[in-house]
């Protein structure tokens, strides 16, 4: 459960890191891209929660994330799913404090 945390710490990181401009959504394409490729179950991932939390506070990186949809099911998921920001916050503040 160390690399979920870490995992988490890392969006953290890109979110305060880059900001909302479109030609950073490469960014946050290669660390999705990344979480597709940990082995964890699929259910303890919250991939949808940190898509929302991105939808949220990045708008326009999320929207340029659409454009990469037809290359990776991930972005395809973290782009059409809904999810309440605030539910997706409570989550992840969750997820760090149970590890």
């Amino acid at each position: 459960m160390k690399e979920l945390l870490s995992t988490i710490i890392e969006f953290e990181r890109i979110l305060k890191k880059y900001p909302d401009q479109r030609n950073y959504a490469f960014e946050f394409f290669s660390f999705f891209k990344y979480l597709q490729r940990l082995k964890f179950p699929s259910d303890v991932v919250p991939i949808i929660e940190i898509g929302a939390i991105l939808k949220y506070e990045k708008p326009i990186i999320f929207h340029e994330l659409r454009n990469y949809a037809s290359r990776s099911p991930m972005i395809e998921i973290v782009t059409t799913v809904e999810m309440d920001f605030k539910q997706a916050k409570q989550k992840i503040d969750s997820i760090k404090s149970n590890l």
